[in-house]
């Protein structure tokens, strides 16, 4: 196969409108996949559970000074998901409460689909 583009004499490339086209299109999915891929974590990382993560932080404290650099960073980047864990369980209480709050429809009231909530009038 052999190279791709065309060198002109000010040193641009000049690619293949088929070729740019697909280059392009790759640098888009790409790009789509990494923003799958961290809203999947995000999701995952909310659903663990906090006293683990809280264990962890320990021991990687634990270690101190001593403790390697990546280890340093991957206990703040614990810390700030244990933060944000906490911040997501307070939303969730609030809105149960909410939710608890809201007064019931009188008997007899017509209920809207999935949601049951009464329609209003």
């Amino acid at each position: 196969m052999g190279r791709r583009g065309v060198i002109t004499k000010g040193g641009k490339s000049i690619l293949n409108p088929t070729d740019a086209y697909r280059k392009e299109q790759r640098r888009r999915e790409l790009k789509k996949n990494a923003k799958e891929r961290k809203r999947t974590r995000e999701i995952t990382a909310l659903k663990s559970d906090p006293e683990k993560l809280q264990e962890e932080i320990r021991k990687l404290k634990a270690m101190g000074p001593k403790a390697k650099e990546g280890l340093k960073m991957k206990r703040k980047q614990l810390e700030e998901l244990q933060v944000k864990i906490l911040k997501q369980q307070k939303i969730d209480e609030q809105q149960a409460k909410a939710a608890d709050m809201q007064p019931a429809p009188p008997p007899g009231a017509p209920l809207d689909g999935p949601t049951g909530a009464a329609v209003p009038p």
